[in-house]
């Protein structure tokens, strides 16, 4: 039902409802990152909102705790070390 043509997003409304720049959502598109899209034509790009919810919730994270944090710290020189 949200892939209906009124329903999809722009790439400048994606933009807008993640507080990012279009330039930003061309470069996710490119690298393979950002939500699913949907490429009507050559040109013209289109995202479905409930991609983009589902999307933004696959990129929920959790904070970490300082006791985690001083772990990865050690890990990661622990990592360079053996280089």
């Amino acid at each position: 039902m949200d892939r209906a043509p009124g329903c999809l997003l722009t790439p400048a409304e994606l933009a807008s409802r993640l507080r990012v720049s279009v330039r930003t959502v061309k470069n996710w598109r490119s690298d393979g990152f950002g939500p699913p899209f949907i490429r009507l034509g050559a040109r013209r790009v289109r995202y479905a909102p409930s991609d983009v919810n589902d999307w933004l919730e696959l990129n929920v994270r959790m904070p970490i705790t300082a006791q985690q944090a001083d772990e990865r710290k050690r890990l990661e020189k622990a990592q360079k070390v053996a280089r």
